[in-house]
């Protein structure tokens, strides 16, 4: 008596390969915007703690170390640009000279990268700083330097837009937007 061996092939047809891409494909076009409003909403969402964070600390750090502490918008890590768009990240500089305002004889603390890609977050500030938030050495508050951030959303501004006061205690207070 002679055994047949049958050998089993495993794997998928072309057919079902195609339908299998095609429904793929639906699928991914029909979730594609969904992702990308759920990606601007939580980046709208985490923007107010991470800028209360960020002055959080640095005013510690100004009373601690007894230092003026310049907060300002950053495109290159490096040095402050002469911008009101804080979109690319915010450098935290001691201003050795107490002049308030970021020059060759001021050290760098550190820099806050922030990705913002579904938005723009923006900085009006009081009339002695006007691009920057200026801590106190003695107090780490905002004096002179009171002001607002907004945030506005490229696509969804009625959703998404919002507005961060820093007060003159240095507090940040939200307000929704309902446009920019």
């Amino acid at each position: 008596m002679t055994q047949i061996k049958i050998h089993q092939q495993y794997g998928f047809t072309l057919f079902e390969l195609t339908i299998t891409f095609t429904i793929l494909a639906i699928v991914t076009t029909l979730a594609l915007p969904k992702f990308d409003h759920l990606q601007a909403r939580s980046e709208s969402k985490n923007i107010y703690p991470y800028l209360k964070t960020i002055i959080q600390q640095h005013k510690e750090n100004a009373v601690l170390k007894r230092q003026i502490i310049i907060l300002c918008p950053s495109n290159d890590s490096k040095t402050c640009s002469d911008s009101t768009i804080w979109n690319h990240g915010i450098l935290a500089v001691h201003d050795r000279n107490n002049n308030k305002k970021y020059d060759a004889t001021d050290s760098m603390i550190t820099f806050h990268p922030n990705k913002i890609n579904h938005g723009t977050l923006t900085w009006k500030g009081g009339i002695t700083s006007p691009k920057t938030i200026i801590l106190q050495s003695d107090t780490g508050l905002p004096r002179g330097s009171i002001g607002s951030f907004t945030y506005c959303s490229h696509k969804y501004s009625a959703d998404l837009s919002h507005k961060s006061s820093l007060g003159l205690m240095g507090h940040l207070r939200y307000e929704k937007l309902n446009a920019c």
